[in-house]
């Protein structure tokens, strides 16, 4: 049996495994809407610049001209969560057992590593993906469902809502839609979208897809195509809103029941998740990386501990442009 002097268990090598393992993401996570960002210390601080955009009055030529109204300048302070799993590999745990999916070979103390950094990596991304999906809801929860930022008080606002009606057969949900649309970029100032979507939860898909108006606009697709169609995963388009349908995973609420968050793409430093370094000696002031792990050699070389952590902080820095559907 190897040992941690050997390098097989060191924070580079465990490192590097970790975060080149293959892995699933969620569908926030998968459309790339949070930029990732590394950090060197364990707080982000936030500067908002009130940024409103007001037309210049005409003046004469050589007269005093428009004076540029000083912006207002504020400071949001947060500070990354610490997220941190541990497995334990014994001697005796693979003693007389092949390997996983190894077809027969003897199970080893580095194809058990490699399983576990798979199963730490995989729970890390899930909970990351749970993070920045909540964090469009305007607070990040914890595991236990406890609230773990508050982006909205922090920022001193409230979510903004708009009604889809989709428990009225009569509603104009593309109106609705639009005047969403319309909304949020109210907020969003200076800047434009260049696209638009939309996580919903199940039921709110399956109430837009049901609603008279929008089987009327899909009544010219072919009966074979209506009845494979599935139109979860973006290809249904509303108001020009891709709408996405957010599952909940282990055993976690991503998104309330009948509910989906509108958010405009392309703006810049709008979602973002940042990484703060490990709780580690060697990482102290230094660029984080996304996850981390490193191994412990148990007593008498009876087998190793292995943890891995990561230190993200999901955010959103116009949540007022965030746009709660309900149905």
């Amino acid at each position: 049996m190897p040992t941690l002097l050997n390098d097989d268990f060191s924070l580079s090598t465990l490192c590097q495994g970790i975060n080149t393992a293959p892995v699933s993401f969620g569908p926030v996570a998968n459309e790339s809407l949070f930029t990732q960002a590394p950090g060197t210390t364990v707080d982000i601080e936030i500067e908002k610049i009130d940024e409103t955009l007001t037309l210049i009055q005409t003046s004469l030529r050589g007269g005093i001209g428009d004076m540029h109204p000083t912006t207002r300048r504020s400071m949001v302070k947060l500070k990354a969560p610490h997220i941190r799993t541990s497995s334990t590999i014994l001697a005796d745990s693979w003693q007389g057992r092949t390997g996983f999916n190894q077809k027969g070979s003897p199970a080893n103390v580095l194809t058990e590593r490699d399983r576990i950094l798979g199963e730490h990596r995989r729970r890390i991304e899930a909970t990351i993906d749970f993070h920045m999906t909540r964090a469009l809801a305007g607070q990040v929860l914890d595991a236990d469902g406890s609230v773990l930022v508050d982006l909205l008080a922090e920022f001193g606002v409230s979510q903004a809502m708009v009604d889809c009606g989709l428990d009225t057969g009569s509603t104009n949900v593309t109106n609705k839609l639009i005047a969403a649309r319309r909304l949020s970029e109210s907020e969003l100032g200076i800047f434009t979208a260049k696209s638009w979507v939309a996580f919903a939860d199940a039921e709110y898909m399956d109430a837009l897809r049901a609603h008279p108006s929008i089987e009327a606009a899909l009544a010219g697709h072919t009966a074979a195509t209506l009845m494979i169609a599935d139109h979860r995963s973006g290809d249904l388009v509303v108001g020009g809103i891709r709408f996405i349908e957010v599952p909940n995973r282990a055993g976690h609420t991503y998104i309330d029941a009948g509910t989906a968050y509108l958010c405009p793409e392309g703006i810049p430093q709008m979602f973002m998740t940042n990484f703060a370094p490990a709780d580690y000696v060697d990482s102290v002031n230094e660029t984080a990386l996304p996850l981390y792990s490193r191994g412990h050699e148990l007593p008498f070389n009876r087998g190793v501990m292995v943890e891995s952590q990561a230190n993200p902080i999901s955010i959103v820095t116009r949540p007022r442009a965030v746009i709660k559907l309900t149905a």
